[in-house]
């Protein structure tokens, strides 16, 4: 087997998790609204599980960015209307949100959830590297969906 056809069949096996489907996308975009509260909550250990499956709900995401990166697909060539614009509002609202404004540190035990957190931020930065121009068809929308 080719280093390219190696490169290429990395990203479809867990954990990468790579699906490149609409109903993939739209998954991500129901748990990113699910757990988008712990954002701004307090991080404690009695909610890890949550902040664990948020944490992996954005490596799954950066996993799906690279793989449409690397095939050379925009996610609006896989989602579509409503579906595509339900999407990126959900990113915006956590993925750039973290990115913007941290997360909330009040009333949290950084302690136990640091690190996760840490790691989670991290993920967010990966995600912004390369996610633009696969989820902006052109500059215009970009322009667009950032003056909203």
């Amino acid at each position: 087997m080719s280093n390219a056809t190696e490169n290429y069949l990395k990203f479809f096996h867990w954990p990468g998790a790579t699906y490149l489907t609409a109903s993939l996308f739209e998954n991500i975009q129901q748990l990113l609204s699910h757990l988008k509260p712990l954002i701004d909550g307090k991080k404690t250990a009695a909610n890890i599980p949550e902040q664990t499956c948020l944490l992996n709900t954005i490596k799954i995401l950066s996993s799906n960015f690279k793989a449409l990166s690397f095939c050379g697909i925009k996610l609006p060539e896989i989602l579509v209307d409503e579906s595509y614009q339900n999407f990126v509002k959900e990113y915006q609202s956590s993925i750039i949100y973290i990115i913007e404004n941290g997360y909330s540190k009040d009333g949290s035990d950084m302690d136990v959830c640091g690190g996760l957190w840490e790691d989670l931020y991290a993920s967010c930065q990966d995600i912004m590297t390369f996610s633009i121009q696969l989820i902006y068809s052109d500059t215009k929308s970009v322009v667009h969906n950032l003056a909203l």
